[in-house]
């Protein structure tokens, strides 16, 4: 794996930022579409929600989750574990202004919370240049 290809995964989830979440409940996988205002280049996904929802209720009881961004023939999938984080100075830097409509309080919303995801596993796959390689970034 070249450092070319993490970057190409890389730039295409920061260029695709909406990925589907997978958190675990009863041994049952539960999936849902979420939006990440953050990517870093080490891999690690930053997702802002609800404190009060299933997501955060499940990752606190079992913080191992998937995660799988697709797009145009290609995908990048990530398992990881999740933290649920209430650092205002996150919240302050990850805060996107039509927000309001779900966060009352802004950006100081108790309700108002971060999900970081720091991958153990990343597996890209670009069907457009090589359809039977995924390339194995961590």
């Amino acid at each position: 794996m070249t450092e070319d290809i993490k970057k190409s995964a890389c730039d295409f989830a920061k260029s695709n930022p909406t990925s589907h979440l997978a958190t675990i409940e009863n041994n049952k996988p539960h999936i849902r579409v979420m939006y990440c205002p953050r990517i870093d280049d080490d891999l690690t996904v930053w997702f802002t929600t609800s404190a009060a929802s299933n997501k955060v209720r499940q990752i606190m009881a079992n913080p191992d989750v998937a995660l799988e961004f697709f797009d145009g023939g290609k995908t990048l999938k990530i398992t990881g574990t999740a933290i649920i984080l209430n650092d205002q100075a996150i919240k302050d830097e990850l805060w996107e202004e039509d927000w309001t409509r779900y966060f009352k309080n802004g950006k100081e919303d108790p309700d108002y919370c971060i999900i970081k995801v720091k991958p153990v596993t990343a597996e890209y796959l670009d069907m457009n240049l090589d359809p039977m390689t995924a390339h194995h970034l961590l």
